[in-house]
């Protein structure tokens, strides 16, 4: 792991026990997918967190081009990441006083850490859970360290034989999985779940809108849509697309709606 510290990366296994991301959640991460080197979207992923640490009161001192730096110096220290690699850069607000409220002026702390990632085979298998997502909490509308909602929907999700969770938001709509985006196939379309419905703002889920303008927009879904699609997927910055079913459903996902998800993922490809 290395960690941002007087001006450069230097490599550090330790987090203080007063630091507020590890006693409180206090802080922001974004995981990307590192290819013999190359960083899928690096841009996107640093807008996504600058603009959430800005929404949240988070002071960024630290560059995109540092943070390239940081992730080249990294891959170099592990020829385990040098083909497929998991990256992760955190930010916590750092050490401060005891209690909730932060420090007027944070002293941030920026940690960056990898491991050698392998895609999974599909499909993903898909259960319902009982924990719901409300779009107007900060805990939903940004990606922060408190992932205990995802944590207690995978755990559902296991136990019924799932390897995805669900989540709902309001009005029993789907909101998104555990740790990605829902998609599903119909007339022609893919739909996925708008943010209001509580929908992660995932990378790839604006990278492939953007991509695949007039084939894929956002659409309110229910579970009865998951059970009449024509196919269904889920996207994050890892696996890219990935074929998925509802847990009980006979078969798998049909050769046409693979071959479908394939073009899709050939779009976000070329879109770069």
């Amino acid at each position: 792991m290395l960690i941002w510290q007087d001006g450069d990366w230097r490599v550090s296994e330790t987090v203080s026990s007063r630091d507020r991301g590890f006693l409180l959640g206090d802080g922001l991460f974004e995981t990307m997918l590192a290819q013999e080197g190359r960083v899928r979207r690096l841009d996107r992923h640093w807008r996504r967190l600058t603009t959430s640490a800005q929404a949240l009161g988070f002071p960024v001192d630290l560059k995109v081009e540092e943070v390239a730096r940081g992730i080249a110096t990294l891959i170099a220290l592990d020829p385990a990441l040098r083909s497929y690699a998991a990256l992760r850069l955190t930010l916590s607000r750092g050490i401060g006083p005891r209690g909730l409220l932060p420090p007027e002026l944070p002293l941030v702390t920026w940690r960056l850490a990898g491991a050698a990632y392998q895609p999974p085979r599909g499909p993903a298998i898909l259960a319902r859970t009982a924990i719901r997502r409300d779009p107007d909490l900060p805990s939903c509308r940004h990606k922060t360290l408190s992932m205990i909602d995802q944590i207690a929907a995978t755990q559902e999700a296991r136990a019924q034989g799932a390897s995805h969770g669900l989540l709902f938001g309001p009005h029993e709509r789907i909101a998104c999985a555990t740790s990605a985006n829902l998609w599903i196939l119909r007339d022609g379309q893919a739909l996925t779940p708008p943010i209001v419905d509580g929908a992660m703002a995932g990378v790839t889920r604006a990278a492939l809108l953007e991509a695949a303008v007039g084939r894929a927009r956002e659409a309110s879904l229910g579970w009865d849509d998951l059970l009449a699609a024509d196919g269904i997927f889920l996207s994050n910055a890892l696996m890219g697309l990935l074929p998925a079913r509802p847990i009980g459903a006979s078969g798998g996902p049909s050769a046409s709606a693979i071959a479908r998800i394939a073009k899709l993922q050939d779009l976000l490809t070329e879109a770069g």
